[in-house]
């Protein structure tokens, strides 16, 4: 039924080419509209898994105490209380607060002093100081501030930052201002000694956009360019460009455009689909292609040359599809969204692929056929060329050095087994940049010389009014700050702490007279701080509570919650990470149970991330590993053959790993997938070699032959896909993402890990091996009901039948041909599958006599597998034979292979001997 379905869709593309043609061509019209409407997203959010808790609960701290994106301005000098570099600090601070969009810029030159007036604080620069005495005074009252040290001003005075905080942070308006922000630093700091530099997440965002637009601009059309190139060289026709070409440009079209219709951005994970569809999808019409080319020299269909290359390409292509979808569709198991994104448009892409290599590119042969067709021009040459000899030359070594090569495979399995503890994860967004980049250099300059740049947030506090403004709260506050402060990493933490620490010191440095509890005056600098006289600790508060919006960023309106802003110089996963930790293992020591401290922010959860990587590779790998598996094992009728079919694209997938642990390459968001997704590829080679070996061997009988043909021929568009796949991901090393240049060329050699193991392991695997194929258990004709009508397969199911001829050699004699001839010795039997023979046995007189008629079902020849005698008789064939040759090669693969039909064919050949034996013995009893 399938068979005849397949066939029929077959027949009607090659039949009505130009409907065919017309449908896609109509498709990709709607389509192409779907993809002008893609826009890219270079969110955080996307990088997250889907509904993320850690997401909500930052978007809620958000709502309470402001968003943490802040951008920075760093101006570094030698002396940056200097008066030019303090006036450029003026200027930048007051046209940056001019910018529309930007809710509040704060700078050395505009923040407040409540040091020197507690009522009334002026600016902590009312005047740029002009003389060295007035620079050293106003670096004296800077140095002890927490709000200003760490914070604005770097501690040796050799950096500053000024702070602009985003009204929101949309991408069209976070990509204004910061364009705006550029030019003003630009207008500011030409001419002077000063570095003006930008960095902050707002920023960082930015520019990942602007790379992955440009990414998006340089890797499709480097993808096209190569695969043009790879195509010229494999096929040198026209027809073998334009044809590939043209399906994987109509299938990335149709992908790109049903993103676009249902709205789903270009993301960080989905940059890499295009590139992606392009190389795969150029192998499946590449084989299409080539099987076209292959019919033209030696016809499986005589005359329709088309119709014969969709048939014979139909079920590696259908096969090679699934596998890849599959490992694709593992990435769905990702809970990050962007990898989980990739996944399901691969997924689709990829099928869609398959649809038009199989369509469109058949429809399109036949309406341009090859009318002068040269046998040396290419891929489809199977019987010619250099590379075609090599390949024969090279399945002969390895079937004569088949255990050095399992030694040489087991050494390298071994050694990468030893790396994989070594593997690190990293999800910091700032590592995703090359340390050659300018944002990463300007954001490591802030950094280092001016303040930590990215910044997050520990919230303290069990959400009930006024219970953080008690003195054991505050306390407790202030033991943690110190705490974070001492954390390698962390330039400066704040909170309401330091803010009632500076009223305090201002209220004693006024110089007014407090009046104790009895009434007598005390002296200011007698005045104890609040932090040792707690009774004066409403006199501090009163600040706070006047005016609470004011400090929203670090209390609630309520004082249930406060917010510890924590200033940082990390920038791997594992700092972001050890930090948090601390922080967390700290609170449970020295917190009340029912007082909350929580690490959030931007960088928190990015890193967050990383064991959704690392869990996420695992999944997705095991999930690929296990449906490949399966659908080889099907596709191949054994568990045993699917276990060697996948062997030679696990051990480079191992290599890979080994290759992550020994070079210290992050496992980062890019080359989390490389696994699965190198996975489904690389079985595209093992299935077209394993069927191609399955059909030449059906021809010969001869496995070293079939390896060897099989090799020649099919070999040659794997080693062209493989080169085509492996130089379209070496395009990505062109990105200045990391993860995508990492995954680009990792995956380019774990590709080429695939191609050395397709055409060195797999043949030296496959030396002592039958292969039946799903395929072959369709299309075997063995008459109606075998396992009723054949006595050999008595008590099997319909398909078990079919699987034991398919292990056998299946022969065919025309009628009046002898099946074997009286006085040779042989020692297969054969049991007939269709037509009819005669039993002829010559006398001494040199007489022929026909001593019986051999129909479906009868064995013959029994006594040449059993003991390698001489035939007693000639057997002719009186129509046209179809023959199954039994010999003790197929005893023994039929054993190992399915135990279960063997014991149940073993039972039935006894049986037969036994009639037979029963039948002779009366035939001597009747003559006697």
């Amino acid at each position: 039924m399938l068979g005849s379905t397949m066939d029929g869709v077959y027949r009607t593309i090659v039949r009505m080419p130009r409907l065919v043609v017309a449908i896609a061509a109509a498709i990709t019209i709607v389509l192409a509209i779907g993809a002008l409407r893609l826009r890219v997203d270079s969110s955080v959010e996307t990088l997250l898994p889907k509904g993320d808790p850690g997401k909500r609960f930052y978007d809620e701290i958000v709502s309470r105490f402001g968003n943490d994106e802040i951008d920075i301005i760093g101006v570094v000098a030698d002396d940056v209380l200097a008066p030019e570099t303090l006036e450029k600090i003026r200027v930048l601070t007051k046209r940056a607060a001019e910018i529309p969009g930007i809710a509040g810029v704060i700078s050395l030159t505009n923040v407040r002093d409540p040091v020197a007036d507690v009522l009334n604080p002026p600016l902590l620069i009312p005047e740029i100081p002009k003389t060295q005495a007035e620079r050293e005074a106003l670096r004296a009252r800077i140095k002890d501030n927490p709000l200003f040290s760490g914070n604005l001003i770097a501690p040796d005075s050799r950096g500053a930052a000024v702070n602009v905080f985003l009204e929101e942070t949309e991408e069209a308006s976070a990509r204004r201002i910061d364009g705006a922000l550029e030019q003003l630093i630009a207008e500011v700091s030409a001419g002077g000694p000063e570095r003006m530099l930008l960095t902050g997440i707002s920023h960082i965002k930015v520019n990942a956009l602007a790379l992955m637009r440009r990414d998006l601009a340089t890797l499709t059309p480097a993808s096209l360019a190569l695969v043009v190139a790879v195509l010229f060289f494999s096929f040198r026709t026209r027809r073998g460009v334009v044809l590939p070409l043209l399906c994987v440009v109509v299938g990335v079209v149709w992908t790109m455009g049903i993103m676009g219709w249902v709205g789903e951005p270009i993301s960080l994970g989905t940059l890499l689909l295009p590139s992606l569809l392009i190389v795969i999808g150029s192998s499946y019409a590449t084989h299409v292609v080539a099987r076209y080319y292959l019919e033209l020299e030696t016809p499986t269909v005589p005359g329709q040359p088309v119709y014969g290359a969709i048939q014979q390409a139909g079920l590696p292509v259908f096969v090679s599809g699934i596998t890849t979808v599959t490992g694709f569709s593992a990435l769905m198991l990702n809970p990050i969204q962007a990898v989980r994104s990739l996944g399901l448009y691969a997924v689709i892409g990829i099928t869609l692929l398959f649809l038009l290599a199989m369509t469109l590119v058949p429809a399109m042969i036949q309406l341009l056929p090859e009318r002068r067709y040269r046998r040396e021009s290419g891929v489809g040459s199977g019987e010619s060329g250099q590379l075609g000899a090599v390949l024969a030359k090279l399945a002969q070594f390895d079937i004569a050095w088949r255990w050095p090569i399992f030694a040489v495979a087991a050494v390298a399995v071994v050694v990468s087994l030893i790396a994989l503890p070594r593997i690190q994860a990293d999800t910091n967004f700032l590592s995703y940049f090359p340390p050659e980049s300018p944002v990463r250099k300007e954001h490591e300059i802030i950094n280092d010389r001016v303040a930590g740049a990215l910044p997050f947030y520990v919230v303290v506090g069990d959400r009930k009014p006024g219970s953080m403004i008690t003195m054991d709260a505050l306390r407790r506050l202030r033991d943690l700050q110190r705490f974070i402060d001492q954390i390698p990493g962390v330039t400066r933490s704040v909170s309401v702490a330091d803010y009632l620490d500076l009223f305090d010191k201002g209220l004693r440095a006024s110089g007014d007279v407090v009046i104790d509890d009895q009434g007598r005056p005390i002296a200011p600098d007698q005045l104890k701080s609040f932090w040792d006289d707690p009774s004066r600790l409403d006199e501090v508060l009163l600040f706070v509570k006047q005016n609470p919006a004011a400090f929203r960023s670090v209390i609630t309106p309520d004082f249930g919650e406060v917010n510890v802003v924590v200033r940082t110089r990390f920038e791997r996963s594992t700092e972001i990470a050890g930090a948090v930790d601390q922080i967390r293992h700290w609170a449970v020591e020295h917190m009340p149970p029912d007082v909350p401290v929580v690490s959030t922010g931007n960088i928190i959860l990015l890193n967050g991330t990383t064991d959704d990587v690392v869990w996420g590779q695992v999944k997705s790998v095991t999930v690929a590993l296990v449906v490949i598996f399966l659908v080889m094992s099907i596709l191949f009728l054994s568990a045993k053959v699917g276990f060697i079919a996948m062997l030679p694209n696990v051990v480079p997938v191992v290599l890979f790993f080994g290759v992550l642990g020994w070079s210290n390459i992050m496992l980062n968001i890019g080359t989390s997938i490389i696994a699965a997704i190198a996975l489904g590829i690389a079985v595209d080679n093992t299935i077209h070699y394993m069927v191609r070996f399955n059909r030449e061997l059906q021809v010969t009988y001869d496995e070293k032959q079939s390896l060897a043909t099989a090799l020649r021929t099919v070999g040659r568009p794997i080693v062209y896909t493989s080169v085509a796949l492996t130089l379209g991901f070496l395009v990505m090393r062109l990105s200045d993402f990391v993860p995508v240049r990492d995954f680009g060329v990792l995956t380019a050699a774990t590709m080429m890990g695939a191609l050395a193991t397709n055409v060195i392991l797999l043949p030296a695997l496959l030396a002592e091996t039958r292969i039946v194929t799903l395929w072959d258990l369709i299309f075997v004709k063995l008459g109606k009901d075998p396992h009723k009508t054949i006595p050999l397969f008595h008590g099997l199911r319909r398909a078990q039948a079919r699987i034991a001829v398919l292990l056998g050699t299946l022969r065919s004699l025309s009628a009046g041909k002898v099946a074997v001839r009286q006085g040779d010795v042989g020692n297969e039997m054969y049991v007939i599958i269709n037509g009819r023979a005669d039993v002829v046995v010559t006398g001494p007189d040199g007489r022929r006599h026909v001593v019986r008629h051999l129909e479906r079902g009868d064995v013959f020849g029994e006594m040449g597998l059993v003991r390698q005698q001489q035939r007693t008789a000639d057997i002719v064939a009186t129509e046209d034979l179809e023959l199954l040759a039994v010999d003790q090669r197929f005893m023994q693969r039929l054993q190992r292979r399915y135990p279960r039909i063997a014991a149940a064919v073993f039972l039935n050949l006894t049986r037969i001997l036994s009639d037979r034996l029963e039948n002779t013995t009366e035939q001597f009893a009747a003559a006697g």
